[in-house]
């Protein structure tokens, strides 16, 4: 390492989660150091580009894609956002793979671009996202953003243990600087939860607090830098004093600047060459990433013309049926083709006898015989109820015989109704559950 190389102050900004202050942190802190004299470039790898939306950076005046200075790598720069400070976002025109982000890493590690600049301050995405080796890479200290609610600190011994991991597997030497608070809006300064993550880490704890401010949501609602809009509010006040803590501006070039860093950057990115990457880790935070590739995918046969090929191994093919090609039917024929090799059998049922049409009970006619002989009785008698004796009666006898007669009418029809009504077959499909 040069001492050019050494001069550079490499600071990176993370945090376990998101909606914690870490990206108002790392603009005010790269706003702080640059009015302190330093020559600053906050990068950007957060894909949600935190950072351009805050300072409205797409209304910029000076700002310059990539490509168009003859650097084939997505990402736009945006010089003079204050005196001394630059921002460049590699995720500005969309997505920015994994290779063209390791190579604006490497572009910003070539001595020209560090000839440029005193201070790199990395605005990370929670938890590293899945790539950490990329941005410890880039780096030589970070600091970690939390903020004093309760069950913050939960995440944070998964954090350490990433970095610390990471660190191992690829030799890099990061130093933590240690564990930046902010407070939320119904927290203030020496609070509650602020003396409990204190006494939880120690001298993990940086001796500054963020306070919650109001004036920080109003300049970024119109594009403002918070510590170069209000400097004399609180949480400014902090931020000024963090820089002094972490001493970014110890090492302050007394040249004076340069203005042709698109040339620059043309002459590192014709010196940068593609490096492997290691295999991308899966976020411990997300739930999906451990059982989306669990299955191995199966061999997907290839095609010479419209004659299928059947994929050729004689180890895994050994005691296998012969394989199948699909059936491929014509277009507009009006059948749809099925991409199945071999359709499943369909159960044999020539011997599963039917369901009789007449399996209605005997019991079942008989007592709705008995029911609708009893309705006519009473039908036929009407409302007069006698004695037991005035039954044998000659004015009785003749209702009697009408509601006997109505009774076996009756019972003929719902009879023959009842029987031929089929029962429906059983099904042999199991219960489904709720």
């Amino acid at each position: 390492m040069t001492q050019v190389e050494k001069a550079v102050r490499k600071l990176l900004v993370a945090s376990q989660k998101s909606g914690v202050g870490k990206t108002t942190t790392a603009i005010n802190l790269a706003a702080a150091t640059s009015m302190s004299g330093a020559r600053v470039l906050l990068l950007e790898t957060d894909p949600l580009a935190s950072v351009d939306v805050a300072l409205k950076l797409s209304e910029h005046p000076d700002r310059k894609p990539l490509r168009l200075s003859g650097i084939e790598i997505p990402g736009v720069l945006c010089r003079d956002i204050l005196p001394g400070l630059d921002v460049l976002n590699p995720f500005d025109e969309g997505c920015c793979s994994d290779e063209h982000l390791d190579q604006v890493l490497q572009i910003l590690e070539s001595p020209a671009i560090q000839e440029e600049y005193d201070c790199l301050i990395i605005n990370a995405p929670p938890f590293l996202a899945g790539h950490p080796a990329l941005l410890l890479r880039s780096c030589d200290e970070y600091i970690v953003v939390m903020q004093a609610e309760p069950l913050a600190h939960r995440t944070l011994p998964a954090f350490l243990e990433l970095v610390q991991r990471t660190s191992q597997q690829e030799g890099l030497s990061v130093r933590m600087q240690g564990i930046l608070l902010t407070l939320p809006e119904n927290e203030g300064t020496n609070g509650h939860w602020e003396h409990e993550l204190r006494g939880r880490f120690g001298g993990r704890i940086l001796p500054q607090c963020i306070p919650y401010d109001e004036e920080v949501p109003r300049a970024q609602l119109f594009g403002h830098v918070f510590v170069h809009a209000s400097p004399e509010s609180p949480a400014a006040l902090e931020y000024k004093e963090l820089v002094t803590q972490l001493q970014l501006t110890r090492n302050i070039s007394p040249s004076a600047r340069r203005r042709t860093i698109e040339a620059t950057l043309v002459t590192a990115a014709a010196s940068v060459r593609p490096r492997a990457l290691p295999m991308r880790k899966p976020n411990p935070r997300s739930k999906s990433n451990t059982t989306r590739h669990s299955a191995p995918i199966p061999p997907t046969p290839a095609f010479r013309g419209d004659t299928p090929v059947a994929p050729s191994s004689p180890d895994a093919d050994a005691g296998k049926p012969a394989w199948t090609p699909p059936v491929l039917t014509p277009r507009g024929s009006g059948v749809r083709p099925s991409l199945r090799a071999t359709p499943e059998p369909l159960p044999d049922t020539t011997n599963t006898p039917l369901p009789s049409p007449q399996s209605t009970p005997p019991g079942n006619n008989l007592l709705w015989v008995i029911l609708a002989i009893v309705a006519a009785f009473l039908l036929g008698v009407g409302m007069r109820f006698a004695p037991l004796g005035n039954f044998l009666q000659p004015d009785l006898m003749m209702p009697l015989a009408v509601g006997v007669a109505t009774a076996g009418i009756v019972g003929l029809v719902v009879w023959f109704l009842q029987t031929q009504q089929p029962n429906e077959p059983p099904s042999n499909d199991p219960p489904r559950k709720r």
